[in-house]
């Protein structure tokens, strides 16, 4: 059963996520929007992950969420097993360690977009960034905005928004992959005809983890590195010499986890 054009099915997959998945939760459940499902796709966490969402659903009654489960850490598997089961014709592709700002679902109704078939990524900011941070952050927008205009967009796995058409027509997202499932979803939209969006508001807030675990530069560099090899030659599965694990961020950010919104009360109503 479908719950209305705009709607919004969130799908976040998931690995050993316990320190961030309240938070994201929190976030999407201050929105305070009744035209929103939220489906989390667990890939096997040994830690408090599912406890965490269980919770979660029990205390906010009034924000639908599903735990799924595909039992293996496959972040493509993952997002095509919650769109399947999205109830929505719009699917918001999350990962388990952003924030939703304020208002964020609502303007994203408002967005230039078809209606049918389109892909849009979106500009992203950082909890609590330095100013290299930031100016890192602009580098790689600028980078996304470039290689639009050579004709091969950049979407971003954290932040995904298109149609149930446009997933659909190109078969879901690459399973196994080690990296790079997103840059090649974006790619094979674009080559399906659907309309590629890159939008500078409304920004997702993405913690800094990553950018701790690798170092910034080094970071920046992995992400140009997988985007050139996608592009010749699609997603890289394991065994190809580039160092990557889903789920095995080693550094929890302070600033991250301390930017945690209030959960609200069990039973509030959202009108």
């Amino acid at each position: 059963m479908r719950i209305g054009n705009d709607a919004i099915s969130i799908v976040v997959p998931t690995l050993q996520e316990e320190d961030y998945i309240v938070r994201m939760l929190s976030s999407i459940a201050m929105q305070m929007d009744r035209h929103v499902e939220v489906l989390i796709v667990d890939g096997g966490s040994t830690d408090r992950t599912a406890e965490q969402v269980q919770a979660f659903m029990t205390g906010t009654l009034w924000l639908p969420i599903r735990l799924l489960r595909t039992g293996l850490p496959d972040v493509g598997r993952q997002r095509n097993q919650g769109a399947a089961a999205a109830r929505s014709d719009w699917l918001l592709f999350l990962d388990a360690d952003v924030i939703v700002p304020p208002g964020y679902l609502a303007r994203l109704r408002r967005l230039p977009v078809a209606r049918t078939r389109f892909i849009a990524a979106f500009r992203h900011t950082a909890t609590n960034p330095s100013g290299f941070d930031r100016a890192l952050l602009q580098a790689i927008y600028l980078c996304m905005l470039f290689s639009r205009l050579l004709g091969s967009p950049v979407t971003n796995g954290d932040c995904i928004l298109v149609t149930r058409d446009t997933h659909e027509l190109i078969g879901g997202f690459a399973e196994g992959a080690l990296l790079g499932e997103d840059t090649d979803y974006g790619l094979r939209a674009g080559r399906s005809g659907c309309s590629y969006k890159l939008f500078w508001q409304p920004r997702i807030v993405g913690s800094r983890r990553r950018m701790s675990d690798y170092g910034r530069v080094r970071l920046m560099l992995l992400w140009i590195r997988v985007y050139v090899r996608v592009r010749r030659h699609g997603p890289i599965y394991p065994g190809a010499g580039i160092d990557y694990e889903f789920g095995n961020h080693r550094t929890i950010d302070s600033e991250d986890t301390a930017r945690r919104p209030p959960r609200p009360r069990s039973g509030q109503d959202p009108s």
